[in-house]
């Protein structure tokens, strides 16, 4: 068991790493930095499948599995919708208070925006936090998905129909529901489903292999960087780049157990609060307190993305000497 909770918190940590720097928008698209920022984002396009397989698999491994359904969805309410909405309102004061000029997603005071902060996520003032919701409503369904865990004709045939899902064409405006982040959603349990599925299945442990991971990770790059993507390439790539980063988390639990320290274990509040330091790391940078020349430029780059782990690192560690309804607002 400790060995599996020492990878899982790997690969937790690298899809978070991978996170915040596909969100490190530090000087927008002219600057210098950013060709080379492009070439890391891009090695990362599988952070939000690889934590939706995660969380999947964590629920096939732990007693959520084996709840009732009520009180599943009581524990869901609390861990996931409360810090919504809890962040979700303190960002829109905030933004609020500053002027649009600073601001990449605007927000206003009015019934339309109000609307979109509770029910259109990636429309409100935490667009990210869009992932919350999904995660959410996938644990409603997870009844259905529980009742196909058995022979593998049935998982097959549940995986492609999943599948089918995640690459709808979009002129299919019915799957195209952003509303509770439906959109995103149908294009993400898939990979819920397959972290249950590589859970209730050891398969996780068959991938533990450095062939796997080399293998894996040689297919990934040329896939991710050399191949045109179409939508059942992209199917691949992302499955890839999931087995590469399961069997890779695994050799390094062996050799590493505390990769990444403590910080790991956190990775929860970090997705929820990374984007703050990112956002003060930004405006230092666009005041030109220094020449914005190549080497400013990685300076604050770097800032950012260390300063997004370990503000909400501390904020998550201090959090846990608070009283219990405090601690709920940042999903302890």
């Amino acid at each position: 068991m400790k060995e599996k909770v020492a990878y899982i918190s790997i690969i937790n940590a690298i899809a978070i790493i991978a996170v915040i720097i596909g969100h490190l928008d530090i000087a927008g698209d002219k600057s210098v930095g950013t060709p080379v920022v492009n070439v890391i984002e891009r090695f990362g396009a599988f952070q939000m499948p690889l934590f939706m397989c995660v969380s999947g698999f964590l629920f096939a491994m732990t007693s959520g599995y084996r709840k009732k359904y009520s009180d599943l969805v009581k524990n869901k309410v609390i861990r996931l919708l409360i810090p919504f909405v809890c962040l979700s309102l303190f960002t829109f004061a905030f933004k609020l208070c500053l002027p649009s000029s600073m601001l990449k997603h605007e927000v206003g005071f009015n019934a339309g925006y109000i609307f979109k902060i509770f029910f259109i996520p990636f429309r409100g003032p935490v667009p990210h936090l869009w992932f919350v919701i999904s995660l959410f409503t996938i644990f409603l369904f997870t009844p259905i998905l529980k009742k196909t865990m058995g022979k593998t004709m049935f998982i097959v045939m549940t995986f492609l129909l999943l599948s089918m899902l995640t690459f709808t064409p979009p002129h299919l405006k019915m799957l195209n529901i952003e509303i509770f982040a439906m959109d995103k959603t149908l294009s993400m349990t898939v990979w819920f489903y397959l972290g249950m599925v590589m859970q209730l299945k050891n398969m996780s442990e068959r991938l533990a292999s450095w062939k796997i991971a080399i293998a894996t990770g040689f297919i990934y790059i040329y896939l991710i960087y050399f191949v045109e993507l179409s939508l059942v390439n992209n199917l691949v790539c992302m499955l890839v780049g999931i087995v590469f980063i399961f069997s890779l988390s695994n050799r390094l639990a062996e050799m590493l157990p505390n990769l990444f320290g403590s910080w790991r274990n956190y990775t929860y509040q970090i997705y929820l609060l990374h984007m703050y330091p990112i956002m003060a790391c930004k405006f230092i940078y666009r005041k030109h307190i220094i020449v914005c020349d190549d080497l400013w430029f990685w300076l604050i780059w770097t800032v950012s993305l260390l300063s997004s782990i370990a503000l909400p690192t501390i904020i998550a560690k201090t959090g846990k000497n608070m009283p219990l309804c405090l601690r709920r607002l940042i999903g302890l």
